[in-house]
């Protein structure tokens, strides 16, 4: 009961609670966070952040162990399937454009594995034990007894899932005529997933579930999905423009709703550096990082803020504090090489003529730079970004990019590159 009044109640002053932590970020380290990677602190704070914080526990099971060279581990399986239609005898270009539903699909069953942990069982280290790591540990082969006991569960439900029509708001209002919450979330949430395709019917979805939770008491339920709805809007109005309404005021009905919402303070932290508000952009995004400290762009985009405020050592900390969760993402890579690069440039340019030049500084910050510049152009994502109209470039590939590469490959850059105002590699992200 305890853990459970933790992980469900943020700090009743949470004012106070953003200031004081914020606060110590910027007059210290822009990443310091006030835990350690795995704590219960930042798990409580993943609940704080969670817009559903609802769970049933029905039974505890206890998880067969997987064995791997004499070691026992709490593995995670996975499947993997094909769906295809059965055969109908028509041709291929005949079916095209054809409703399917779950009775039209077949499934193949391709196979399974075990994902471990990063420990084994006996580690003493409950979170290593039972969170999967397969890049740490890898996998294990699975039984075919388990297997076909998986499939057997699993039944039809695939073919139900990915098969059947998507259901529009009367038929969900009805589904759920005594669950008027869970009806409006699901509503909104569907919703939204055809913004892209059907933008229309995502604006009516919208507009529904948003009746359907003011049918709702006065309660935490209410605001919950309200908040949901109120940020979806928001993301509607920033990929549609449509009618030319300002996202950021869907952002802040959301937060008024959902203080601790991680997702609509990186939107508001986001929005607010687009529109050159880069202090208020920093305080957003550190608040977002306090209480996620997993979700990538708020990394990539924080650092933006700081280069663009050309505090270029706080954006190398961010950035290699994003690398430190985010091993392979090319963006914190591109925004090391340009603060480093400033960095090493300033020492050369505004240096004390008394003071002897730290040689050894400037070579680690030249050499930083240029591992940071090449490292994102040879990612997948930055060779993607290589136009032949380079007067059409995106970072790593921009006119200013290739002058501070020639700066830093020199023994020594002797002249100021002062950087555009819309620096930084984004990335966009309207994860709802």
């Amino acid at each position: 009961d305890n853990l459970l009044t933790k992980l469900l109640h943020p700090p009743d002053e949470l004012d106070d609670w953003f200031s004081q932590r914020v606060g110590r970020m910027m007059e210290g380290s822009p990443v310091d966070f006030g835990f350690k990677p795995g704590d219960l602190e930042e798990q409580l704070r993943h609940w704080w952040s969670n817009e559903s914080p609802v769970f049933v526990a029905e039974t505890c099971c206890r998880s067969v162990p997987t064995v791997l060279n004499s070691r026992s581990f709490d593995g995670t399986l996975r499947v993997g399937f094909a769906l295809r239609r059965k055969h109908s005898g028509k041709k291929p270009w005949e079916q095209h454009g054809a409703t399917t539903g779950p009775e039209d699909l077949d499934i193949d069953w391709l196979g399974g594995y075990w994902k471990l942990p990063k420990a084994d069982a006996g580690s003493g280290s409950l979170r290593d034990a039972v969170v999967s790591a397969a890049r740490i540990s890898g996998t294990a082969p699975v039984k075919l007894a388990h297997l076909f006991e998986v499939y057997a569960a699993l039944g039809d439900s695939v073919q139900q899932l990915f098969g059947s029509a998507e259901p529009s708001s009367e038929e969900i209002r009805k589904m759920y005529q005594g669950q008027c919450g869970l009806g409006s979330y699901l509503t909104a949430r569907i919703g939204t997933a055809a913004m892209n395709r059907h933008p229309a019917r995502t604006r009516e979805m919208l507009a529904d579930a948003d009746q359907m939770a003011l049918t709702l008491r006065e309660c935490k339920e209410k605001t919950i999905v309200q908040s949901f709805i109120y940020r979806a809007y928001g993301v509607f109005e920033a990929k549609t423009k449509s009618d030319g309404q300002d996202p950021e005021c869907w952002f802040r009905d959301s937060l008024v709703c959902h203080p601790t919402n991680s997702l609509t303070l990186h939107l508001q932290g986001v929005a607010a550096i687009q529109g050159q508000r880069l202090h208020a952009g920093v305080e957003l995004l550190s608040k977002a990082l306090l209480l996620d400290p997993d979700f990538k762009a708020s990394y990539v985009n924080i650092g933006i803020a700081y280069l663009r405020l050309g505090e270029f050592e706080r954006a190398v900390q961010v950035s290699e504090a994003g690398l430190a969760r985010h091993p392979d993402a090319p963006q914190p890579q591109y925004h090391i090489g340009v603060a480093c690069c400033q960095l090493a440039l300033n020492m050369v340019l505004t240096g004390d003529p008394e003071t002897e030049f730290d040689r050894l500084q400037y070579e680690e910050l030249r050499q930083k730079s240029l591992a940071g510049f090449a490292k994102a152009r040879s990612s997948d994502e930055g060779r993607k970004r290589n136009r032949p109209n380079k007067d059409a470039s995106d970072p790593p590939w921009l006119e200013i990019d290739e002058k501070m590469i020639v700066a830093m490959e020199k023994d020594m850059g002797d002249m100021p590159l002062p950087l555009p105002p819309n620096i930084g590699w984004f990335w966009h992200s309207y994860r709802l």
